[in-house]
Order: C-alpha cells, then structure tokens, then sequence
C-alpha cells in the first residue's frame, strides 16, 4: 500500500480522493449523517455536502502526500507564519504546550512542522486498538522526529517535557466523555481540562497551531502567539475551543466532521 500510495502522481491522486469521497458520501450513510448533523449544529444555515466532501477529500489526499514526503523528503511544500518567538523561547530552553486539532491532513502537517523547525516536540495521542494501525502511526510520527505520549497516566510526563525545555502538543477539539462542558458553536461540549490545568500548575504559555491546504502538495502552517491564560479552567478550556471556532468558522471544510463532538 506504501508503495503505490507513494508513488502515485499528485494530480491522479487528487482526483481519486474526490472519486472515495464521493463514494463515501454515497456508500457509507451512517458516517455521512454523523457529519451531517455535526456540521448543521455548527452551520445550520449552509448546505453541508460541499464542504463535507471537500474536507474527505483532503483527508485522503493528506495520506498520499504522507506517503511521498516519506520517500521523497522535501515533494511537499510546507509554508509557515508566526513561528519566530516560539522558536526563539525553545532555543532559550522555554518549554511550552502547543494547541492544535484535526485540521487539514493533520497527520502530514504535524509532522512536517516538527521536522521543518525541528521542535523538540511529543503530541499525546489515543493508541488504536488495532495493533497493525498503531504500528503504522508509531512509525509515521517517529519517522519525523515527534515524540508520542500515551493517553493513560500521562500528566507526570508533560510536567518533565515542559520542564525540560521541550514542547507538548495537545489536540481538544473532539470529545471526551469525563471531560467537562465548556460552549463550542453555542451549545456544551464535552471537552478534555487537561492543558488548562497543565498550564495553569506549569504556568508555561500555550501557543496554537493550525493548518490548512494551499492547493496539491502545498499547505501552510500558522503558529499563533500565547493565549492569555487566567488560570480558571473552565475560563481557559473556553478559550480554546473559541480558537477551533474561529478556525472552524474561517474554513468549514477544513475540520474533521466525522465524530460525535456533542454527543452527551
């Protein structure tokens, strides 16, 4: 699968993710409500198919470049913006935390920007249950230099990472379900308070980062300053999802529909 997925021109690429998305949108009903009614909560004015199918597309795309850049380093084209004072406060030793979510083919940018700028840099995620899969992922992201933290029991290690100069990358725009209820689009959803208190017990700043596709094998990555925190967790887990909204609001199609965000 590597083989041809890396191999693939990018232009035959492009078109057969738009035919997959298609045959999702058709094919794979259950899925498509899920998008559906998550998109219409946010945007109940906008006819969701469009963006819908825009944003699978890319998704696919994003695992055909994935492939490329991993044999051809450098086939992707990655422009950034406002990374100059967070690069400045790491080589003073300054960790941070680093906010961002499933933007864009995530997977390829996330590990693009830490290998680009070479952050010192670990992203905590949720381990598939499929062996096979969380092998691949594993040597996806190592390939590029990022470190992978685990989900259970992982607060002690943030504290050390930040502590010892180096970057944690946290992603809360999906939901979890011990989370706490914090406004996203007007309505609660469940949200993770897991930086919030790492911020507030660390008091290291949270800079954000978002992507976003320029067109075939170009992408942009923007690396926002601090957001001010207050310390209150509830107050600071809001902040947060108001930076994905604003995002999200900016370009619908360019955020993973494809989960209950606000299931109770």
């Amino acid at each position: 699968m590597f083989w041809i997925l890396s191999r693939t021109p990018l232009l035959v690429a492009s078109a057969l993710s738009w035919v997959l998305a298609c045959l999702w949108w058709f094919l794979i009903p259950y899925r498509r409500q899920v998008a559906i009614d998550g998109y219409r909560r946010a945007f109940p004015e906008v006819s969701p198919g469009p963006d819908l199918r825009r944003m699978v597309h890319g998704v696919i795309l994003g695992y055909f470049e994935l492939c490329r850049e991993m044999r051809v380093p450098g086939s992707i084209r990655m422009d950034y913006s406002g990374e100059q004072a967070m690069l400045a406060a790491l080589q003073l030793g300054h960790g941070s935390f680093l906010l961002s979510g499933h933007f864009g083919s995530w997977d390829l940018c996330g590990a693009m920007v830490c290998r680009d700028l070479q952050l010192p840099a670990s992203v905590i995620v949720k381990t598939p249950k499929n062996r096979a899969a969380a092998d691949m992922i594993e040597r996806i992201r190592t390939a590029f230099g990022m470190g992978l933290l685990p989900v259970r029991n992982v607060m002690a290690t943030v504290y050390e990472e930040v502590q010892h100069g180096r970057q944690v990358v946290f992603l809360l725009d999906q939901r979890l379900s011990r989370g706490i209820d914090v406004p996203f689009f007007g309505e609660p959803a469940r949200t993770s308070p897991a930086l919030a208190h790492a911020a507030a017990k660390s008091e290291k700043p949270v800079h954000t980062l978002w992507f976003i596709r320029d067109g075939v094998g170009r992408h942009r990555a923007e690396i926002g300053p601090p957001i001010p925190m207050t310390g209150d967790v509830e107050a600071d887990t809001t902040a947060f999802m108001k930076f994905y909204e604003e995002r999200i609001r900016q370009h619908p199609h360019n955020w993973f529909w494809l989960h209950k965000r606000w299931r109770r």
